[in-house]
């Protein structure tokens, strides 16, 4: 894949493709953007034409050293990423060590590290240690979701390129060009995705389709009634962390749908077209008001769960207060 490839990052490309037609890369580069919007792709991409054998700005793919790049193979090419939750010293004082030696095959070594802000204190010195002597035959790139957990020293050695999340309609036409996936899907993905091509990638996968369709499932269901079941619910929820926040914009699209379908009857706006007609039985439950109540119940859980509040407790909390305003009904 070349920049071409690279999906809504017009800006961050263009800031690349100029630097290497006009011979002014810099030493070190920090792609500062949220997961899944490209990050690793552009790394690849621009350590592809560094080192393609046609020597243009756009990798042409198919020479060996592209292939190799794209396989993880290349020896002048380098991914670090964390480890469990962090990169380690051990690997910073590697690429000290080797990082002023001549490329093994190619015209550039390039280091990609993904997710810099996994590093610890002592791996992150290391690293600016190396930052602060450029070697003119080796490139950086670091990538992160989080500025802020980067060493300011660290920051101020690199060029910034900033990533955007991209819009609905970009990672919906994607997914239904690219992956062949169904419109009303894409559309659904799409705007579940926070912006996140990633994500919406990983929506339309069988894994998460099952658990859209539990969380709508389990939350339609919730009662004041059933105590035991509410807390199982939220156990569930709670399982995997990395799951919740799908799960909490699942739910958010769902009570969103129901204020839509409420204010209108209109599908066609539904980002859950296909439960259109258990939105049309439930939005029976509420007033517009309890809808929006709960909408900023769902922004509020979020927003504690980020900032480390107990998960189970919190959506313990939430789906209480959607069973009792449920219950305002009965």
């Amino acid at each position: 894949m070349g920049f071409k490839d690279i999906v809504g990052q017009e800006e961050a490309r263009r800031i690349l493709q100029s630097a290497l037609r006009n011979d002014r890369l810099s030493h070190a580069y920090l792609f500062i953007g949220p997961e899944g919007v490209g990050k690793r792709l552009t790394a690849k991409t621009l350590a592809k034409a560094l080192n393609c054998q046609r020597g243009d700005i756009d990798p042409c793919d198919e020479c060996r050293n592209c292939i190799r790049i794209d396989l993880d193979e290349y020896p002048d090419v380098r991914i670090i990423e964390p480890v469990g939750t962090s990169i380690k010293i051990e690997e910073m004082r590697e690429i000290r060590r080797v990082a002023s030696l001549k490329p093994l095959e190619g015209k550039k070594k390039v280091y990609i590290i993904i997710e810099a802000s996994a590093l610890t204190q002592p791996a992150a010195n290391s690293l600016l240690k190396t930052l602060e002597e450029p070697q003119g035959e080796t490139l950086f790139i670091l990538t992160t979701s989080n500025i802020h957990g980067l060493l300011p020293t660290i920051v101020s050695r690199c060029q910034l390129v900033r990533f955007k999340p991209l819009s609905p309609k970009v990672i919906e036409d994607f997914l239904i060009k690219k992956g062949g996936i169904a419109k009303d899907e894409a559309y659904m993905a799409s705007n579940l995705s926070e912006g996140s091509l990633g994500k919406g990638t990983r929506i339309v996968g069988s894994l998460w389709k099952e658990l859209r369709k539990r969380a709508i499932d389990s939350i339609a269901k919730i009662s004041l009634k059933d105590m035991e079941g509410i807390f199982e619910t939220a156990r569930q929820f709670t399982q995997d962390r990395d799951q919740i926040p799908f799960i909490l914009s699942i739910i958010s699209s769902w009570y969103r749908d129901l204020f839509i379908f409420k204010e209108s009857e209109d599908p066609s706006s539904l980002v859950n077209r296909d439960k259109k007609e258990g939105i049309a039985k439930e939005v029976e439950k509420y007033s517009k008001e309890e809808i929006e109540e709960i909408i900023s119940l769902i922004l509020r859980t979020t927003d504690y769960i980020k900032r480390n509040v107990n998960p189970q407790l919190a959506i313990e909390n939430l789906l209480l207060k959607i069973a009792k305003t449920q219950g305002r009904k009965g």
